[in-house]
């Protein structure tokens, strides 16, 4: 009896070791706040994405005047190849607390974006969605969460998941 216990003591303690190594690609991501700390993160086909570690890495665009819009890129460069998702918001309020779909880019519309080998994709079949979830005008800070698919011209399709950010302006 001793011996089975002893087995199964160790299968599980192995069992456990093993889980502990093995880290979810949304792990990788940086946390969902909302102080301003300039983060952002997603999954591209489920892996994930952060941008460099440069200032010019993560962009960010904001006007609430007549002209309104809100515009959001970070950029990675690995061996050579860019890959930069994005959205924006065009002639429409940011508003705390509002859901945008995520569509084709036009006036008066949000859109999704990824720029991958020199090709920019943009959201496929107005599939996506933006949330703001936090929208200080006095601290200048935007925060919330995105997910949208893009389709490139030879009909790749790139699921851009578990988006957040939140960033200064």
């Amino acid at each position: 009896m001793k011996k089975i216990f002893f087995s199964v003591f160790v299968c599980l303690t192995f069992l456990c070791m093993k889980c502990k190594d093995e880290i979810e690609p949304i792990d990788l991501l940086p946390s969902a706040t909302q102080t301003g700390k300039n983060t952002f993160g997603c999954l591209i086909n489920g892996e994930p994405f952060t941008p460099d570690e440069l200032a010019s890495s993560l962009s960010v665009q904001y006007s609430s005047n007549d002209e309104k819009y809100f515009y959001l890129s970070a950029i990675r460069n690995t061996d050579n190849i860019i890959v930069s998702p994005a959205f924006g918001v065009v002639n429409l309020p940011i508003v705390e607390g509002k859901r945008y779909n995520l569509s084709i880019k036009e006036e008066d519309d949000a859109y999704g974006l990824l720029y991958i080998k020199s090709e920019f994709i943009y959201t496929y079949k107005n599939y996506g969605e933006l949330f703001i979830s936090k929208h200080d005008t006095e601290r200048r800070i935007i925060s919330g969460t995105f997910w949208f698919n893009a389709r490139s011209r030879t009909a790749a399709l790139y699921r851009i998941t578990e988006g957040r950010f939140d960033i200064k302006y």
